[in-house]
């Protein structure tokens, strides 16, 4: 295999990617590179009747009042959402927090196009703690709401439900850069490796045979 042109980011597709480190986003596209070899996108997560997300490379929204996105709240989601991504040459938070008012957030399309969404209903007159997902409107898309009574019950489902919100959200910056290699793939060389090498890998159409 030849290079017509030097190996820059593998994602082109999206101007977001130039607001995360490079390095993030080279591991997240050679881990959906080596897992298109061996699975397809199932059905059923197509982009079929549903438009695009926006939103920027590992970027996640919290919808909150400002003035209820303090203290142990505040460090609960910065303990579990910004704390530094291991084995990077250098400090990369997990994510990039943004936290949106309730209604700026329910009033803009654009805001609710987003990718990654914590939804975090704090009233005193709500009558359950739960943790509950709202149909996705857009691809890829994850919206958690968790709505509480009281702040220590907020933050335990907050901390209890870290991990599955963490590894939806990543799953969204898979299926993306996936979308955006299947933009760039060339079909043309993909069944000559499966020829001559015996294994299938997806390459964009920077590589020839």
């Amino acid at each position: 295999l030849e290079m017509m042109k030097k190996n820059k980011e593998i994602i082109k597709e999206n101007k977001a990617l130039m607001g995360k480190s490079k390095a993030l986003i080279f591991l997240l596209s050679i881990v959906f590179l080596l897992s298109g070899c061996t699975q397809k996108v199932p059905k059923d997560d197509l982009t079929k009747g549903l438009l695009s997300s926006g939103g920027k490379t590992l970027e996640m929204l919290v919808v909150v009042p400002k003035d209820v996105y303090i203290g142990a709240l505040r460090d609960t989601i910065g303990d579990n959402f910004e704390k530094a991504c291991p084995n990077l040459p250098q400090k990369e938070p997990l994510f990039d927090v943004v936290q949106v008012d309730p209604e700026a957030y329910y009033s803009s399309t654009i805001l609710q196009q987003h990718r990654n969404v914590i939804i975090l209903d704090y009233k005193k007159t709500n009558p359950n703690n739960i943790l509950g997902q709202v149909d996705k409107r857009y691809y890829p898309q994850a919206v958690f709401k968790i709505s509480a009574n009281n702040m220590d019950s907020l933050i335990s489902i907050l901390s209890r439900y870290a991990y599955t919100i963490r590894r939806q959200f990543y799953e969204n910056e898979y299926k993306r850069i996936y979308v955006a290699m299947k933009k760039q793939e060339n079909v043309k060389l993909n069944p000559q490796i499966q020829k001559f090498f015996g294994f299938r890998l997806m390459f964009s159409d920077e590589y020839y045979l």
